[in-house]
């Protein structure tokens, strides 16, 4: 019995839907919907009823034989059939939301088809014309209605009727009579004949007669105009099958123009294209220029067959002639291994699909293979054309179904079509493609298929099948091989014949082929085709020279992990220990000491990072020399903080040489320009090691931690032990709390102020816990920060540690440790707080940035809100309040994780000496404004800021006091003024807990007497006394210096740049000067008496001009008087001498002598006048 006898086709199954003459009315409600149809439905009447920018026509793409004209029928009757006639169709569709979108649409709307199949006839955008007002008039003629717009057929034939043009003459200047005779061409030009409408409008044109309207736009926007008016239909629709053929023609630019113009009408005429297509217009290089504004004007969507499509299709092409014989015959051949295909398939599929129906449809399409049907969804898309699609290969009676069914089962027992036949059946379109991919696959087919049919029916079954898996790799991205099922593994090409092949005579196929080098196994049993073979020569000269560069397992399991993130992760499960980051360096037993030694020293540097060292052994006795290097090493105090991990599971020797072996061969490939090949020994090679580490993780390890050590298994460090590891190498770290290591996003790495805010902002503990219960989330699990593992508060309610708790406990460690840092490091005065903590990331504490560590380092920071002071802009510090602390926890976390300097960081501590010195200075100084309480309690800075607000107030600079006193004796006092003229003028940079010492010392003891002296009076005292020491002689010039302080300080706040607290006495001494010679040269001008400075003036200060210069007459005082001169000259300072060499060149203007002289003492030639 043949399977023909029970089993056939279905006389109405058509292999390809033509859109154009649906003769079976009903035919199209066969089709069976999937995701991809209602996805162009939604877009279809989206675009109809959208906004105006939605309202786009529709651009279909996609291969043979998927369906694509089958959906587009649908969608066409949808939008015009009477609702009453989609009905039944419209209730199968499973969701009632698009159901009643379909209806609404249609209760409002309806959309008139005009249907037009490839090329029509079309050779330019004059002919389009033709052919699209012809299809219309079809339609309208097709639905029993007519809108009174005449076609450009219409208007040759009304004036032929009409006689305006001569039938006769057109005949004979056209060349028609070739049509047949004038009644024949009227009957052709009726009828839509494109060529003959052609010829004849060239004469008329050439006469001067002119039918054609301007562009087929305008002709189509009349069209619905009419169409609306008569209530015939709201949208015109052209569905354009098979459209690839007008993307061919010459002139394809120019007619995609009037097309993209027909296109444009659906924003606001009503008229929409609905092309349908087998190749994407980007595969057309000649219309490159038109892509983007195709896609402006398209939806354009692409439509694949879903592989549930293609199992309808089969289960419902399928008639069962005898359903009894067919039942039993099934049942009988179904045997388990074909049951466990259909069931990998339904795992496969069952993200897109309901395992238990497509098991029922797989089981349906019997006496087809359901790996052939699996296959074949695959086959028709890549390979699919009009002559070969699963439509035409249900029908095909040579090397498709019918075929088959005629012939089996034979005697040889032919149960199954199994995929082999898929090959055969596409083979034709195989040969003819262009591309490398498929011309390797075929050649490979043709050059080896007389040596495997030689063998027997099934080595060349095999050999097809997978040929056929190769074909499809190339075109598809096949993952996991043991997980694609379109892979040439070795498990799918034993389920693509279950049933029909033993497994094991299949792995004797398998070896044959493997031998004879016709597919090369790789080491993850897949089968390949390479381009050709390899000289054995070459690979083995290839793998001498790789052997030295491979010398070790570090090596080359480095490279492997670095080009393949499947390896590295197996690897790194090894050292993936709980949230906290890792590094890890690879050694083995080849390595000398000092060779570990660096490696270690160079690359595990102390961090919150938990470091590894993995050591690959390649034999027990290296191995073992290896473990007792590392027990030492293990003892070291540089070494501490690595977790050493001795891997059992050795690299023997056939794992390097089948590593290097495919090293090899991919070099010699690719010397070769074999690409394909190069890669795929290039994947090999990386997959021996891939599968030898995860040998490894599956195996034992040895660690070695501080000088313990144990023997686990891989897994476990994941676990427990990998906690207890943890543990050891950071004994402060929180993981020691047992209940925080239950929410994993505590510990998640990331910057986590607001963990941080509670433990700042919080009064007391009930106000900590409640507020992180309020932030919900991560957030409330931090209250086990102040909880040990008992369950019990290890703070009291004030949030200070209680006496009697655990001293181990994390938090007390942490909190001790940031106290003594900031101790230590506040008697330098300034400090960085990250420098100063920055011990804290590395072992045995480890904190980094999250939830847990931000909230504990801001509990042990909390005391010190308030006694750090940020050194702000300007000079100016602050004290850091909770909100600016919570900002430094930040930017400590920062500097942990980059180890880059922050200036933000850059704080002091508050000290008691401070508190103390600046309410002494502020009682001292009577300061009761809102100086006031800057000093009481303030700082250094807030002390020296408010002395010098109180000397601006006073307009004299605070040094003034060291002159105010009356006897030099005092040193009490003289100490006691000096420290608070060096508060003033000093830097915080200057200031240590030695000299905040010394000041609050000197001050002290001389408080009382300072507090005496202190008033705007002593300090004006002072400052006058200040003048008359630094600038002797003044006084007897211009009288009592009191009378001239106002107009000196007014002089002086002009001048000096500085506020008066920041003065400097030399500089104020040199500007009094300036005021001195200014205030001369006011009073008696440039050639007037400026006169001398000393106690004897000769010249009154502000007399008359003489009228003449006296000259000494020889008598004997003069000789005295010289000398006494030049006396003083020696005595007197820079401004004296100034001021008396002024005066001599304005009274001996007239004498050359005097003026070189004065010019070259100037000039600094004072040699000569010297000796004279």
């Amino acid at each position: 019995m043949k399977y023909s006898e029970i089993i056939g086709l279905y006389d109405s199954f058509h292999p390809v839907y033509d859109l154009e003459n649906e003769y079976d009315k009903e035919y199209w409600k066969i089709f069976v919907p999937n995701k991809k149809f209602y996805e162009i439905l939604s877009n279809v009447i989206t675009s109809f009823d959208g906004l105006e920018k939605e309202r786009k026509s529709i651009w279909i793409q996609g291969a043979y034989g998927t369906g694509k004209s089958h959906a587009t029928a649908v969608i066409k009757h949808l939008l015009w059939d009477d609702p009453r006639d989609i009905r039944d169709f419209v209730e199968r569709i499973e969701d009632s939301q698009f159901q009643e979108r379909i209806k609404h649409f249609r209760n409002d709307s309806k959309v008139l088809p005009v249907v037009i199949k490839g090329t029509s006839g079309i050779d330019g955008p004059r002919t389009l014309r033709y052919v699209v007002q012809r299809a219309v008039k079809k339609s309208l003629l097709q639905v029993g209605d007519d809108v009174e717009i005449e076609s450009e057929f219409e208007q040759v034939i009304n004036q032929i009727e009409k006689g305006i043009v001569r039938l006769e003459k057109l005949i004979q200047e056209a060349d028609l009579a070739i049509y047949g005779d004038g009644q024949e061409i009227m009957k052709k030009l009726r009828n839509g004949d494109t060529e003959i409408l052609r010829k004849i409008e060239r004469v008329l044109e050439n006469e001067g007669l002119h039918v054609t309207y301007d562009n087929i736009t305008d002709w189509l926007s009349k069209v619905v105009e009419k169409l609306r008016e008569k209530r015939v239909a709201d949208y015109l629709a052209i569905y354009w099958d098979e459209f690839t053929g007008v993307l061919e023609l010459q002139n394809a630019g120019s007619i995609l123009t009037e097309i993209q113009s027909i296109a444009e009408l659906s924003e606001h005429e009503g008229v929409y294209l609905f092309i349908i297509s087998h190749r994407k217009i980007e595969q057309f290089s000649k219309l490159r220029d038109d892509i983007g504004k195709v896609r402006d004007r398209f939806k354009v969507i692409e439509y694949s067959m879903e592989p549930i499509t293609a199992y309808h299709i089969v289960k419902g092409a399928l008639k069962k002639l005898r359903p009894h014989d067919y039942e039993m015959v099934r049942k009988e051949t179904l045997s388990r291994d074909v049951k466990d295909v259909m069931e990998s398939i339904a795992v496969q599929e069952q993200k897109t699909t309901n395992a238990s129906e497509l098991l029922e449809t797989l089981q349906d399409g019997f006496p087809i293979h359901p790996y052939t049907i699996y296959t074949a969804v695959l086959v028709a898309r890549y390979f699919g054309s009009t002559e070969r699609s699963i439509f035409k290969f249900l029908h095909d009676e040579v090397h498709g179904f019918k075929g088959f069914i005629e012939k089996n089962p034979d005697e040889e027992g032919e149960y199954f079509l199994t995929a082999d036949k898929l090959w055969d059946f596409f083979y034709s379109d195989f040969e003819i493609r262009e591309d490398d991919a498929t011309f390797v696959i075929t050649e490979r087919y043709k050059r080896f298929k007389n040596q495997v049919e030689q063998n027997g029916e099934e080595y060349i079954k095999v050999f097809k099948g997978i040929l056929l898996l190769n074909l499809l790799s190339r075109y598809i991205d096949i993952s996991e091989a043991h997980e694609n099922l379109y892979a040439p593994h070795r498990k799918n090409i034993k389920m693509m014949f279950a049933g029909s092949i033993k497994p094991s005579y299949i792995d004797t196929i398998l070896a044959f082929f493997e031998e004879n080098e016709i597919f090369v196994r790789t080491q993850d049993e897949n089968y390949f085709v390479t381009n050709s073979s390899l000289k054995h020569e070459e690979i083995n000269k290839e793998r001498k020279q790789l052997e030295p560069y491979y010398n070790n397992v570090s090596k080359i399991v480095e490279e492997v992990i670095n080009n393949l993130d499947s390896a590295k992760e197996e690897l790194e499960k090894l050292v993936q220990i709980g949230t906290r980051e890792y590094k890890y360096v690879l050694l083995d037993d080849s390595m000398n000491e000092n060779t570990i030694r660096s490696r270690l020293l160079s690359k595990l540097k102390p961090s919150s990072a938990l470091n590894f060292a993995l050591i690959f052994g390649t034999n027990e006795y290296a191995l073992s020399s290896v473990k007792n290097l590392v027990r030492n090493l293990s003892l070291e105090k540089n070494f501490s903080h690595i977790i050493f991990l001795v891997l059992d599971t050795l690299f023997e020797e056939q794992v390097k040489n089948e590593f290097i072996k495919n090293k090899a061969m991919a070099k010699v490939a690719e010397s070769h320009r074999f690409n394909d090949e190069a890669l795929l020994y290039q994947n090999n090679a990386i997959k021996t090691i891939k599968d030898w580490l995860s040998e490894v993780t599956r195996g034992y390890v040895n660690w070695y931690l501080n000088g313990a050590s144990d023997r686990v298994p891989c897994d476990s460090l994941g676990d427990k032990v990998g906690i207890q590891l943890t543990n050891k190498v950071f004994p402060h770290g929180f993981e020691t709390l047992e209940e925080l290591r239950k929410n994993d996003n505590v510990w998640t790495r990331r910057n986590s102020a607001k963990a941080a805010e509670p433990f700042i902002l919080a009064k007391n503990r009930d106000e900590l816990v409640r507020q992180l219960e309020d932030k919900k989330g991560i957030y409330r699990f931090l209250v086990d920060i102040i909880k040990d593992n008992s369950g019990e508060y290890i703070v009291s309610n004030n949030l200070e540690i209680r006496p009697d708790v655990d001293k181990s406990h994390p938090l007390v460690v942490l909190s001790e440790e940031v106290e003594k840092a900031i101790e230590f490091e506040s008697k330098k005065g300034i400090f960085n707080l990250g420098e100063a903590l920055e011990f804290l990331s590395e072992p045995p504490y480890g904190l980094y940035p999250c939830a847990v560590y931000f909230a504990a380092l801001a509990f042990s920071l909390r005391k010190y809100v308030g006694k750090l002071y940020d050194l702000g802009k300007n000079g100016k510090e602050g004290q850091i309040n909770e909100m600016q602390m919570i900002e430094k926890i930040g930017l400590i976390f920062d500097y942990f994780s980059d180890r880059k300097r922050i200036d933000k960081l850059e704080v002091r501590k508050g000290t008691e000496q401070e508190k103390k010195l600046s309410k002494i200075l502020a009682d001292i100084f009577g300061i009761t404004s809102e100086i006031t309480s800057s000093l009481v309690g303030g700082t250094f800075n807030d002390i020296r800021w408010g002395l010098r607000e109180w000397s601006k107030k006073s307009r004299f600079p605070i040094w003034s006091l060291r002159y105010a006193i009356g006897s030099e004796e005092d040193k009490l006092l003289t100490d006691a003024i000096a420290s608070i003229c060096e508060i003033t003028e000093s830097r915080e940079q200057d200031i240590d807990i030695e000299t905040l010492s010394k000041w609050l010392k000197n001050i002290d003891m001389a408080k009382f007497e300072l507090k005496g002296i202190i008033d705007e009076g002593a300090i004006r005292t002072g400052f006058i006394r200040f003048i008359e020491r630094r600038v002797p002689g003044i006084s007897g010039q211009i009288g009592d210096i009191e009378q001239h302080i106002d107009d000196i300080l007014d002089y002086l706040g002009r001048k000096m740049q500085e506020e008066v607290g920041t003065w400097v006495e030399d500089k104020v001494e040199s500007e009094v000067k300036s005021w001195f010679i200014e205030k001369l040269k006011r009073h008696n001008g440039l050639s007037g008496n400026v006169g001398t400075i000393g106690d004897n003036p000769s010249v009154p200060l502000l007399g008359d001009k003489p009228d003449s210069v006296g000259y000494d007459a020889g008598n004997g005082s003069s000789n005295n008087e010289i000398a006494e001169i030049k006396e003083l000259i020696n005595k007197s300072e820079e401004l004296r001498v100034k001021a008396a060499l002024i005066k001599i060149v304005e009274i001996a203007s007239n004498n050359i002598e005097i003026r070189r002289i004065v010019k070259e003492v100037l000039r600094g030639n004072l040699n000569e006048h010297l000796r004279s």
